[in-house]
């Protein structure tokens, strides 16, 4: 799907498959790592992580509990493309995006893995996840990349202050697909959303090191329909959910910015 562009905006793509809670992941583990290490990715870590959880009201306050659970990740060695797993799901995440074909394969080999060790039957949500960094050169101007919708009000507005930030969001949702998009304008280099950065893999350093004005284009797509655990399956819906985010930034870059990025 798609032709990759040699200067393509993508900084980090997230797929994810989560499943019912798999109690015997932790027996099955020294198979899995193994299986993991024989299609590139050797370097192995366990990471424990606390969740917090706001239950039913006690003595006038609501309760609010601690839950720990461990998550396994398995990287390659540059560190820039890692699987997660944990009792419930399955992430890979890439810093150096090829094109969708490649990418779904690098999943599916990764499901592969876990339902043969855990002998998953069915996937209760599927997701795929793209963030691009959109950075003009310095002779250029931000609006020569984005249409003005992604770009807030700060070219409108005189208040007498520096402009810091702009976060605009849009939300497509039914029953059991959801699609969102975010655009956040910074006024120097990159920041990822709260929620990513305890995933942490190695960005490319052209979006690092960049200084000036950049917008990041979070764009997340994803189903909720409970279907069987079958990997060919699986990734021709993880194509669909990739046409939605295509049709996203499509939608929101100017064709000055496509012709700049090949």
């Amino acid at each position: 799907m798609g032709t990759k562009l040699e200067k393509a905006p993508v900084c980090l793509t997230i797929a994810q498959v989560c499943f019912s809670e798999m109690l015997k992941l932790k027996s099955q583990l020294p198979e899995i790592q193994d299986k993991f290490r024989e299609i590139g990715f050797p370097i192995y870590k366990s990471e424990q992580l606390q969740e917090f959880e706001y239950g039913p009201e006690r003595e006038g306050s609501a309760h609010l509990s601690v839950n720990k659970r461990t998550r396994y990740r398995f990287s390659n060695r540059k560190e820039t493309a890692a699987f997660l797993l944990d009792h419930r799901s399955l992430t890979y995440l890439l810093s150096d995006y090829p094109v969708f074909d490649t990418f779904a394969k690098q999943f599916g080999d990764g499901m592969k893995i876990i339902q043969e060790n855990l002998s998953l039957e069915v996937a209760e949500r599927l997701g795929m996840r793209i963030l691009d960094a959109i950075q003009p050169l310095q002779s250029e101007r931000i609006e020569q990349y984005l249409i003005p919708e992604a770009l807030g009000l700060s070219n409108h507005l005189n208040l007498g202050l520096p402009h810091q930030q702009t976060l605009i969001e849009s939300v497509f949702s039914d029953i059991d697909r959801s699609v969102v998009m975010r655009a956040v304008r910074l006024l120097e280099g990159i920041a990822l959303p709260p929620d990513l950065l305890p995933l942490r893999v190695k960005l490319d350093a052209r979006f690092t090191e960049h200084r000036g004005e950049t917008v990041m284009l979070d764009c997340d797509s994803s189903s909720t329909s409970r279907v069987d655990f079958d990997v060919r399956s699986l990734l021709e819906r993880l194509r669909e959910l990739k046409s939605a985010l295509t049709c996203c930034f499509t939608a929101i870059v100017t064709p000055y910015a496509l012709d700049s990025w090949k």
